[in-house]
């Protein structure tokens, strides 16, 4: 599929690179720790975190024009509306949204029975299916560890 008028999609050898990197973290002790490796992986401008009601838990990076709150409610209103394709699947695992200038990948994670969180990431570019992989098994791993 094409992509949105000036995204630019990460290389395949920029994925290689951030794995030669060593930047598999061994732990994620605070949000910031997980930001910030977010931020090293995807080369983007800014990673969150929302709860289940779409309220920031954490944030790290250059702020979106709207703020993260902003950005925060009209993506957690996105995926709650995005779930009702195929209310019997369950809870939306990821979307990647392109815009002019610049993307979004968001995924859901549910660390207990009742509690889900979001973790949105705000590029330059969309990332590489690679790249999107290696952040969403590693922080649903590291996440359920932290709440």
């Amino acid at each position: 599929p094409a992509l949105a008028e000036g995204v630019v999609e990460i290389a395949e050898d920029e994925v290689e690179e951030a794995l030669d990197e060593n930047l598999l973290p061994q732990d994620f002790v605070t949000w910031g720790d997980m930001l910030h490796w977010i931020l090293a992986v995807s080369k983007a401008r800014s990673a969150f975190v929302l709860d289940s009601d779409g309220f920031v838990v954490a944030n790290l990076g250059v702020e979106p024009s709207n703020g993260f709150e902003g950005i925060g409610a009209e993506l957690s209103y996105a995926l709650e509306q995005l779930g009702r394709i195929d209310p019997q699947s369950g809870l939306v695992i990821s979307t990647d949204m392109a815009f002019k200038g610049w993307a979004i990948y968001a995924f859901n994670i549910r660390v207990a029975e009742t509690v889900r969180l979001t973790v949105g990431i705000v590029s330059d570019w969309s990332l590489d299916s690679g790249i999107k992989d290696l952040i969403y098994g590693t922080t649903t791993l590291y996440l359920s560890k932290m709440v």
